[in-house]
């Protein structure tokens, strides 16, 4: 019973904590890394990347992945 109340009280608030952080620190940067990599002559502006949260419960919801990669001929 204490480890349980332990874990709920300590423990997931600080790995909820952390988990956003590194989520908000990854899906403000993604996009221009993404852009970067994919820059050349097919696409001169890169790709477009970005995440989302499929539920704003980390514990019960999926981390998404978009991208695209748009090519334009000139």
């Amino acid at each position: 019973m204490f480890l349980r109340g332990n874990l709920k009280s300590n423990v997931f608030p600080r790995s909820t904590e952390l988990f956003n952080k590194a989520y908000n620190h990854i899906s403000e940067r993604i996009d221009q890394v993404y852009k970067d990599l994919t820059k050349g002559k097919a696409a001169p502006m890169g790709g477009v990347a970005y995440l989302s949260l499929e539920d704003n419960e980390v514990w019960t919801g999926r981390c998404q992945w978009h991208i695209a990669l748009f090519s334009f001929l000139l």
